[in-house]
């Protein structure tokens, strides 16, 4: 068993509010439209080695910053996850183990906006993949997407979508 501590740049994220037709004014609980932004993230993981791949359990944060389309206002997102996942090596060459992932998310996730007009929380579940590379085994260098959705039971608030690029540290 290994820890990695590690963080990553997030050049993209999008969000969009959930449009249900049929409820009143659509159902648009997140009533805000956004640019896309960029931010950054944290993550703390416990990696338990395998043969063929790694379990990973991580505790993850994300910020990000995008501005509102319209009456210009600026929008921060902080999203707290419990992320579970596999990573799935190839054969090392030499120091390099390249490896793809599949993740899984659950948590909290936040739009601070800042003139105040509205915070908007609400649970939150994501989706990701990446490829990367473990060099020396201690240096993690990975490249990946994710897929969220946010709301509670029975009523979908919002969804959207990020890239990251990543770099760990493992001991």
């Amino acid at each position: 068993t290994r820890l990695r501590l590690g963080g990553s740049w997030v050049p993209l994220m999008m969000a969009s509010a959930d449009i249900d037709p049929d409820e009143l004014d659509g159902g648009i609980l997140f009533d805000h439209e956004l640019e896309p932004g960029s931010g950054y993230s944290l993550r703390l993981s416990r990696v338990q080695r395998q043969f063929s791949h790694s379990d990973v359990l991580s505790l993850a944060y994300y910020q990000t910053h995008q501005r509102e389309k319209g009456p210009a206002q600026d929008a921060v997102a902080h999203a707290f996850y419990v992320e579970a996942g596999q990573e799935y090596r190839t054969p090392a060459v030499s120091v390099l183990e390249p490896y793809a992932a599949l993740t899984g998310g659950a948590g909290v996730m936040k739009f601070d906006f800042r003139q105040n007009t509205t915070d908007e929380w609400s649970g939150a579940a994501s989706i990701g993949v990446s490829l990367g590379v473990l060099v020396a085994q201690r240096l993690n260098l990975g490249f990946g997407g994710k897929l969220y959705l946010w709301g509670y039971p029975g009523e979908t608030v919002g969804d959207g979508a990020l890239v990251e690029t990543s770099l760990a540290v493992e001991f």
